[in-house]
């Protein structure tokens, strides 16, 4: 009885995610200027990082990391309605129009060099199926 407990799998997983957006869009004069109702078409490049490195706890797995770095375009055509001088609500549909993507693995296996231990493919995706209905509040100054 008693004894040592001896891990025979898992890992410690270390995370990081960073994402920014900038959008830009044009007003376009479909509805009299009176209107609460006002339509635009935006453009939008958004860049995301992501990284995960898994720590095993155990000597028979070598620690692995896993990045991504992505580039999107999209037209972003939107519909926002006046609550008053400054708020609005702000419907749009952002379409991806091209997404770039870097990715690299690594495994630290010293029985390989360094620049075997890595992996990296680039890939280009035109007009991904990736769909996205946002509905938000704004604030406009000026």
């Amino acid at each position: 009885m008693g004894g040592s407990i001896i891990p025979t799998e898992g890992n410690n997983s270390n995370e990081f995610i960073l994402g920014l957006r900038y959008e830009f869009s044009y007003s376009l004069p479909i509805f009299q200027e009176e209107s609460k109702f006002n339509v635009e078409l935006g453009l939008g490049a958004s860049t995301s990082y992501y990284t995960i490195k898994h720590l095993p706890f155990v000597s028979n797995v070598f620690p692995r990391q896993n990045s991504n770095l992505d580039l999107s375009i999209q037209l972003i055509p939107r519909l926002n309605y006046s609550l008053n001088e400054n708020w609005y609500l702000d419907f749009n549909v952002p379409f991806n129009g091209v997404t770039f993507r870097y990715e690299m693995q690594k495994v630290e296996n010293p029985a390989f060099s360094s620049d075997q231990q890595k992996e990296t493919s680039f890939s280009l995706d035109a007009l991904p199926s990736q769909y996205e209905v946002r509905l938000g509040l704004g604030y406009s100054y000026g």
